[in-house]
């Protein structure tokens, strides 16, 4: 009846009424799947009941992991719907090992030494940085002060000679002289950006689609982040900025890629997309914002960051202590200390990273009258709360150090202060040891301070009853600048393309 099998019950030998059977449950098993893929792969193998047990159990709790995976994920975007691109984040996340075999990467082809040249290439297209603090030259890219301007659309250059680049004259000079935007407005506040260059390089590359439409066909294959980006701040700025600019109103160099530590054959190819010297936490959301992708590697996925502590901070109920972060590679992990159990949340964390950020970028970024002392203040402030190695400790002490070791300054300083930045610098040498090892710009930098420190040490030997002590510190002086010009060498093409 009603189109179901029944199957009738017998109650005193008499069959009264019908029984319609219960339909079992469906179970989520991935079975099938398993058995095809390996009839594929190895159709001469065969799984064991226990095995395939194993296994299946193995898949299931994969399937949750990733699942918790992208709710994280649509939490920090602030999404309700999971879309292909975060699957393949959850999935990196959680397999990133294993996942890397199938993942597009370099190898090494031979044994690379430190220094070696690994690929040099054109770039496919380049132009002005977004929201620069200073006019730039639409020709070479310098700052410039607008005295010289294009006599063809009236935007700045830093010389005539830029004034017939190609690279300017035959893309956004047309366009701004065909649609009469003819004129460059200078702002006179500090803290202003200018956000006329942000069009710059998208109408470059969209002149590129016209002028070369096969090598436009290697950048539509790139993935675009459409549906992230729309949730970002910056999606909206870009609207006014360069979309509705450009709709309305606009109708060189090599690039080198060296090593910098020894590369056996067959090793990974890698660099750092984001500042070596910022905090994991700060690190990883600043890649997954603009690189869409969050980084699993080594120092990220280590709490101690390789045994630097660059983002340890001290635990305020035992002096021993360092409060580390439980899980480095989740975002909203707590904080416990490893001695103690004092707890903090990552709330906690980023309000005072917030603070210490905004007292950074007031060094960086606004005129002062004396940072020197700003720099030794905040550090008295900041390495009660600290590890001595953390980020924001280090980036105080190499500020500190770079503006008492610089221009006329250093050649003032006393044999007790000297020894003291000596110090200083082997600490922060240290560090970077373990995060940027190699042939770093930061630790050439490092190296060129000491050596400007034993000269400074050495002078106050300058003596003939001194001569042996002078010596000795000339001799280390020397040998930290023939380090430092092994490794600023490697820099050499990118000074060169500069100063063009």
């Amino acid at each position: 009846m009603f189109g179901l099998k029944c199957s009738r019950i017998c109650v005193g030998g008499k069959f009264d009424r019908y029984r319609i059977p219960r339909r079992k449950k469906r179970k989520l098993s991935y079975g099938v799947y398993v058995r095809r893929v390996l009839k594929i792969e190895h159709p001469d193998l065969e799984l064991s009941r226990a095995a395939s047990q194993v296994l299946l159990s193995f898949l299931a709790d994969i399937f949750e992991r990733i699942g918790e995976e992208c709710k994280t994920l649509l939490r920090l975007v602030r999404r309700s719907t999971i879309t292909t691109r975060d699957m393949e984040f959850a999935v990196k996340l959680v397999l990133p090992r294993e996942l890397a075999k199938y993942a597009d990467f370099a190898i090494a082809a031979r044994d690379f030494s430190a220094g070696d040249e690994i690929l040099m290439e054109s770039p496919f297209l380049f132009g002005p940085i977004s929201e620069p603090k200073s006019p730039l030259c639409l020709g070479c890219g310098i700052s410039v002060d607008c005295s010289v301007k294009c006599t063809d659309c009236g935007w700045p250059i830093c010389e005539f000679t830029c004034d017939k680049l190609e690279l300017h004259r035959t893309n956004e000079c047309e366009i701004f002289k065909k649609s009469c935007i003819m004129s460059f407005q200078r702002l006179t506040s500090k803290k202003n950006v200018f956000h006329q260059y942000d069009c710059i390089l998208p109408l470059r590359l969209l002149i590129l689609i016209e002028k070369y439409p096969d090598r436009w066909k290697c950048i539509e294959k790139l993935n675009s982040f459409e549906e992230v980006r729309r949730d970002d701040v910056s999606w909206a700025k870009e609207q006014i900025y360069v979309v509705k600019y450009i709709r309305q109103k606009c109708k060189y160099k090599k690039i080198y890629f060296r090593a910098t530590m020894n590369i056996p054959a067959g090793d990974k190819l890698s660099y750092c997309k984001t500042k070596v010297i910022m905090p994991t936490l700060l690190r990883r959301q600043e890649l997954l914002q603009n690189s869409y992708f969050s980084c699993c590697c080594n120092r990220c996925a280590d709490v101690t960051e390789l045994q630097s502590h660059f983002s340890s901070l001290k635990c305020p109920n035992c002096s021993d202590g360092f409060i580390l972060s439980e899980n480095s590679l989740d975002f909203e992990a707590d904080w416990k200390c490893n001695v103690c159990k004092c707890r903090k949340k990552y709330t906690h964390l980023k309000k005072i990273y917030n603070e210490v950020e905004k007292q950074m970028n007031k060094i960086r970024d606004e005129p002062i009258s004396n940072p020197i002392e700003k720099c030794e203040r905040l550090l008295d402030k900041y390495e009660s709360m600290f590890h001595f190695n953390h980020s924001f400790t280090v980036y105080l002490k190499y500020s500190w150090l770079s503006l008492s070791l610089s221009g006329d300054t250093f050649q003032s300083c006393d044999a007790e202060n000297i020894d003291q930045k000596i110090i200083r610098l082997y600490e922060i040498l240290h560090v970077f040891d373990k995060i940027s090892p190699g042939f770093t710009l930061l630790r050439g930098t490092t190296f060129h301070l000491l050596y400007k420190a034993y000269v400074v040490k050495a002078k106050q030997y300058d003596s003939s009853e001194n001569q042996e002590k002078f010596m000795r510190y000339m001799s280390k002086a020397l040998q930290f600048l023939d380090i430092t010009e092994q490794i600023m060498v490697i820099g050499k093409p990118f000074a060169e393309s500069a100063k063009s």
